[in-house]
């Protein structure tokens, strides 16, 4: 296996005070996250793919029926210093089809991820993708 990731609960505190809920080897490049019981429609189909912040979350929108892809953190489709799409995204067919961007629920409240949204949305579209931005309510 070339990449791990490991969900850590509860989480740890760093040196600087923030919360580490996931860990994955230093050094080590993002990923696209894949679920195998929809993985034939999202290499091979045409319906909407649902591009999903969080690998739960992907996971819940292929319960759904939904072929999903996760990503990690809304700057996990490229790889730092660039704004590359992955080389992952190279295996998924972008071109004329729809995309259901899915960004974490505080898109809406959080700058940050707003524009880092924009941001992959401009990137998936300069693939041919047709992005929609889906927004979550935002959690209480």
């Amino acid at each position: 296996m070339d990449h791990l990731r490991f969900k850590i609960f509860p989480p740890l505190t760093d040196a600087d005070g923030h919360r580490v809920k996931y860990l994955q080897p230093k050094g080590s490049r993002p990923r696209l996250y894949l679920v195998a019981p929809c993985l034939a429609e999202v290499l091979e189909g045409d319906a909407p793919l649902w591009l999903v912040e969080g690998e739960k979350k992907a996971l819940y929108a292929a319960q759904l029926g939904l072929p999903s892809v996760g990503f990690t953190g809304i700057q996990g489709w490229h790889v730092r210093g660039s704004r590359d799409l992955l080389d992952d995204f190279d295996r998924l067919p972008l071109a004329g089809r729809v995309v259901e961007l899915v960004p974490d629920g505080d898109a809406a409240t959080n700058p940050d991820v707003a524009r880092g949204a924009v941001t992959f949305g401009q990137a998936l579209t300069g693939r041919g993708a047709q992005v929609r931005l889906v927004v979550l309510p935002v959690a209480a």
